[in-house]
């Protein structure tokens, strides 16, 4: 298949997958509780890599004060039987289909189960990989308590603002100012939720096919997949229409995405390769190496696991990707654990969310240098 002819087939995947959660129920459900809350939205393919983790995770939290939505591409009734189903605030919603760098009408869906409940307020994208850094109590005060009315998007860095060789750059910036890449896992709030799939959905979908065609070579795959880009771009055209946007340049925009907002922050780990120098996570060429292929982020399978704990502590970051099934650490004397038996104990270990702490260590992209030297790139930049 040709590279536009695949273009066309994502598209039509997408629209398809949009045109469903359009015409799902919008009528509100009575909530099991009047608490506001977070909505988790699993994207699975049938269970999860680390369905122990998440176990743990909500057998410790408040029931009365989440959701949570799976939908899984290719269910079995042994295969997700044992990921979260027994909580009773449990949904699974149904197929949509998706392909690789389409997956945007699986959002629409899941985005449009959880807008039914007029007590999700925030909503949290998670994929089949991904483990929880924190604790249920810290992300609730985190996302709810300090930030319910604002979206977080992780934003990749401009190809040519830092000098090495990383694989997870913003290449088009130069040539269009408002259309953004981002990393896929992002945080919506309430209001953002609403205008990324009713507001602006199809507008969105649309530009961004438009884009894609038009500009044959320059936005192509796999550059920029829509769930990096899609979502933004609802918000940037949300901005325009008030107002907030009135110059397609990069502050001008970053500046109109806060004012109705939007947050540059980094709430989901992934480690790709070479993006990561001169800041507290690289972990060195070597343990690239034996990655093999790089073009999609590395496993974190045999990280150190004083490199887990330090991630566990970061403020900015609530989840962290690709704890594939099996995953370990190394320990200081040599030996390796898997990340499901210790996982949970760094967690309940772990800081309570101080909002103090997230001020003075923004995380406004994963290659941000921390410690203060460095810095490989600004908010707004």
């Amino acid at each position: 298949m040709g590279t536009q002819s695949y273009r066309s087939y994502i598209h039509a995947v997408e629209t398809h997958g949009l045109e469903a959660a359009l015409r799902r129920a919008r009528q509100e459900v009575a909530s099991h509780s009047d608490y506001p809350k977070v909505a988790y939205l699993f994207l699975d393919s049938d269970g999860h890599s680390q369905d122990t983790v998440w176990q743990d995770f909500f057998e410790h939290a408040d029931e009365d004060k989440y959701n949570i939505y799976v939908h899984r591409s290719y269910p079995t009734p042994e295969g997700g039987k044992n990921f979260l189903q027994k909580f009773s605030s449990y949904h699974e919603t149904p197929i949509i289909s998706s392909a690789w760098c389409a997956l945007m009408g699986v959002q629409y869906a899941l985005l449009a189960a959880a807008l039914r409940d007029p007590t999700n307020q925030q909503f949290v994208f998670i994929s089949h990989n991904t483990v929880p850094f924190k604790n249920f109590d810290f992300i609730y005060d985190d996302l709810i308590g300090n930030s319910m009315c604002t979206s977080k998007f992780c934003f990749a860095s401009m190809m040519g603002s830092v000098y090495n060789d990383c694989h997870f750059f913003d290449t088009h910036r130069a040539q269009r100012a408002d259309t953004l890449k981002h990393h896929q896992w992002i945080i919506l709030s309430r209001e953002h939720s609403q205008t990324v799939l009713y507001e602006q959905g199809r507008q969105s979908l649309n530009y961004y096919d438009s884009l894609r065609a038009l500009k044959d070579g320059v936005y192509n795959d796999p550059q920029m997949c829509s769930d990096e880009t899609v979502p933004s771009l609802a918000l940037i055209l949300k901005a325009k229409a008030e107002k907030k946007i009135v110059r397609d340049v990069p502050a001008n925009v970053f500046n109109g995405l806060s004012s109705i907002g939007v947050e540059e922050r980094c709430t989901t780990f992934a480690y790709w390769a070479r993006c990561l120098q001169r800041t507290p996570f690289d972990l060195g060429e070597k343990f690239e190496a034996r990655q093999g292929e790089l073009w999609h982020p590395l496993s974190m399978s045999g990280i150190p696991e004083d490199y887990l704990i330090m991630l566990v502590n970061e403020p900015s970051l609530l989840f962290g990707r690709k704890f594939n099934e099996g995953a370990f650490v190394t320990t200081n004397n040599g030996s390796t654990i898997n990340v499901a038996d210790i996982l949970p104990k760094i967690i309940h270990s772990g800081a309570t969310f101080s909002a103090k702490a997230l001020e003075e260590r923004p995380l406004p992209r994963l290659n941000t240098a921390l410690d203060g030297s460095n810095p490989v790139e600004g908010k707004g930049t």
